[in-house]
């Protein structure tokens, strides 16, 4: 089982974070529910840190979104540089990024939401884009195909 929670953490790390995810709140359904002889105390701190564990889960699923939200920006010639940057704290060194609460390393939501709207701006110019370089190329594989076929007749009739 360890082997396959490796491979799925390195494979499909959003997935595992899911599944981890699932996994944490079933466990603590059950931990919960056998909560029923402890005070009432006792309980409310049970079920903080019960939360803290899903809150750890959200934390690495929502660095993956904004990996993945930055790499797509960046497929859009989109840089965080063309983004304002957000207000921070007079002590703060300004940047886009934050820290999580268990040190991920995440996108400001002010710089996210900047993100998403330029990205959404620029969507139609760049899916233009790539159906433009999609047609070049299939207009460049029958001219390709075409080029492979008269190179065999020419070397079947130079060999005869």
């Amino acid at each position: 089982m360890e082997i396959l929670d490796n491979l799925m953490r390195s494979l499909f790390p959003r997935q595992y974070c899911i599944w981890g995810r699932r996994r944490t709140e079933k466990v603590n359904r059950r931990k919960m529910e056998a909560t029923g002889h402890l005070s009432v105390e006792a309980r409310r701190e049970l079920k903080h840190g019960l939360e803290c564990d899903l809150w750890e889960w959200d934390d690495w699923l929502r660095q993956i979104d904004d990996e993945r939200l930055v790499a797509k920006a960046a497929r859009m010639d989109l840089d965080l540089d063309d983004i304002p940057l957000p207000p921070q704290e007079p002590n703060e060194r300004p940047s886009h990024y934050m820290m999580g609460s268990f040190g991920n390393r995440l996108l400001a939501d002010e710089t996210r939401k900047a993100l998403k709207a330029k990205m959404r701006e620029k969507a139609p110019a760049y899916r233009k884009e790539r159906r433009e370089m999609w047609e070049l190329i299939l207009k460049a594989v029958p001219f390709v195909t075409g080029l492979i076929g008269t190179a065999i007749g020419l070397v079947a009739t130079i060999k005869k």
